[in-house]
């Protein structure tokens, strides 16, 4: 599975690697277009692959940017716990989402939109790249 701008880490040794839990606290989980998933080392932003990046993210804050679009697919945000809202911005206009624990919300390919944290939240995202595009605040 191709990188950009990330190390893989190495969970486990030899020929016929054993299955390790990750802390995604701290690191990532790619998963390749072909099926194939390693961990990505963190800390910091997630790491824009070929393929899916899984994470979390635990925030007090809204994104740090004034929206983001992936190209290459559909992004899931699965929230934990807390409260927040995607805004869309679809051909139609903005659309507001409010998105409670224990849902999900499919933010279709290729549309512009953002997290705003309503409380102390915890989110997990499954983020398809590389191609990934965000403006400013």
């Amino acid at each position: 599975m191709p990188k950009t701008g990330c190390r893989e880490r190495r969970y486990a040794r030899g020929v016929n690697p054993t299955p390790a839990p990750i802390d995604l606290g701290a690191d990532f989980v790619g998963i390749g277009w072909d099926g194939t998933a390693r961990a990505l080392e963190g800390p910091g932003p997630p790491p824009r692959i070929d393929g899916i990046t899984v994470g979390t993210w635990i925030t007090d804050a809204s994104a740090p940017h004034g929206g983001e679009r992936h190209d290459d697919g559909d992004e899931v945000l699965v929230l934990v716990s807390g409260a927040v809202t995607v805004v869309l911005e679809t051909d139609a206009g903005a659309e507001s989402v409010d998105v409670t624990p224990g849902h999900a919300l499919v933010v279709p390919r290729g549309v512009w939109h953002r997290v705003v944290v309503r409380q102390r939240s915890h989110i997990v995202f499954l983020t398809p790249g590389p191609a990934f595009a965000t403006r400013p605040a």
